[in-house]
């Protein structure tokens, strides 16, 4: 016992926890970001008076880049690691976001959001991640996944409420200003010295179980026993051969729907009666119970299993959109406390598996170049979303119609995570 303790405080932490700090902070920051169009859509939707389809093409447009480029990021991430690659984004996105603020146009929102923020942000989203942290973990992918992920919740937690406060403030404009510069100075510098992309480039082995001497074989010994089917090395082109890739393909579109309600929920809550300030925190606390919800998701999955984490967490979601379309007016205080914790955590849940799920399957050396191409999947469903509730409320002044949509989208996209059952090709312990 006294020789254990002694060799445990001999060793250093393992630093694949530092790569997943690093990646907290990035999607934090990232995402974050991104979620604040919601605040801003308010805002600008007041002084331009804009359509809200013809504002919410933008976000479609911005998704459908992400759609296109998703799968060279997997690619580039694989070739020339996350050192470059994720400061570069972070400095594309600034510099999109600092644009924005000088807007006049309907174009130009199309320009510097739709396309050049979407460019950076594509660098430092949950693909490059996902490649780097499914070679740091083996046993405990779900977990470092879902402690990574969850900062995705926590980015809306902070960027919203400062955005909110900025507009209020100083104005949209400036706050644009304002989110750029956060997002130049804590992601470039943070990515360009912390950030790694395997455990070997610093003489590690996976899960700092043993430390790696220069044989990929012993990192191999080392880890986890399988079954020869999942010890295959997959590639995009072996994966797309599969009906497994296409099932999945198909879910990660369905269940990017949900957008139609992240994007949606401050002006739903608005036209119920809600202030635009009020709207703001409450979409802000949904960010707190999604990042939450990504952790519980990510951790349980390496207990019971991808398949029933999923499914419980889409239960959850279903039942916070019902909860939701339930609520008319401000006096709904129960009911709007349900649906924050319902829905976030619902939401939170389900997005922290998803990564996992492919890295189970399709596991290997490319598996950032296959996630990516199912992230195009993803930024489709999630393009298409936005744009088609803003018509749809065009259409019959309500949302009803596409929060129903986006409860029957979740529920097959669970279906096909049943089908696929990652759990046949998982690497066991």
């Amino acid at each position: 016992m006294a020789e254990k303790t002694a060799k445990r405080a001999k060793n250093p932490p393992f630093y694949g926890w530092i790569i997943v700090g690093v990646s907290f902070i990035t999607l934090a920051v990232g995402y974050g970001s991104r979620a604040s169009f919601a605040v801003f859509l308010v805002a600008i939707l007041e002084e331009f008076g804009w359509k809200r389809g013809a504002i919410s093409g933008a976000f479609m447009l911005h998704m459908l880049v992400a759609g296109v480029g998703l799968p060279m990021v997997g690619a580039l991430v694989d070739r020339y690691g996350p050192r470059i690659l994720l400061p570069t984004g972070a400095a594309i996105m600034a510099f999109g976001m600092w644009r924005l603020g000088g807007l006049n146009e309907l174009w130009h929102f199309y320009l510097f959001y739709g396309l050049v923020m979407a460019v950076g942000r594509i660098m430092i989203a949950m693909t490059p991640h996902m490649a780097i942290l499914s070679n740091w973990f083996i046993k405990r992918r779900g977990t470092a996944m879902g402690l990574a992920g969850s900062g995705i919740g926590i980015g809306s937690v902070i960027l919203i409420p400062m955005v909110q406060m900025s507009l209020t403030q100083l104005g949209w404009r400036d706050g644009c200003s304002l989110i750029a510069l956060v997002i130049f100075l804590v992601l470039f510098p943070l990515n360009a010295f912390f950030q790694r992309l395997r455990p070997e480039d610093m003489g590690l082995a996976p899960d700092g179980e043993t430390r790696y001497n220069g044989d990929p074989r012993d990192a191999e010994r080392d880890g986890p026993s399988s079954t020869a089917d999942s010890m295959e090395s997959w590639t995009v082109r072996s994966a797309i051969r599969t009906s497994r890739y296409w099932l999945l393909f198909l879910a990660f579109f369905l269940v990017a729907m949900v957008n139609m309600v992240d994007m949606h929920q401050i002006a739903y809550l608005v036209d119920a009666g809600f202030g635009r300030t009020m709207a703001a925190m409450i979409f802000a606390s949904v960010g707190l119970m999604q990042s939450l919800g990504v952790f519980c998701g990510g951790a349980l999955s390496d207990r019971i299993g991808r398949e029933r984490s999923y499914t419980l967490g889409v239960s959850f979601l279903i039942t916070g959109i019902i909860l939701l379309l339930s609520i008319k007016d401000p006096s709904y205080n129960i009911r709007l406390a349900l649906f924050v914790s319902f829905y976030g955590f619902g939401n939170g849940f389900r997005s922290s598996l998803m990564p996992s799920i492919t890295a189970d399957v399709f596991h290997g050396k490319r598996v950032g170049s296959i996630y990516g191409t199912f992230a195009t999947a993803m930024t489709c469903g999630g393009a298409l979303g936005p744009w088609l509730a803003g018509h749809l409320y065009d259409v019959t002044g309500y949302y009803t119609i596409p929060f129903v949509m986006v409860i029957g989208s979740v529920s097959l996209a669970c279906i096909l995570v049943w089908i696929v059952a990652p759990r046949k090709t998982r690497l066991e312990t």
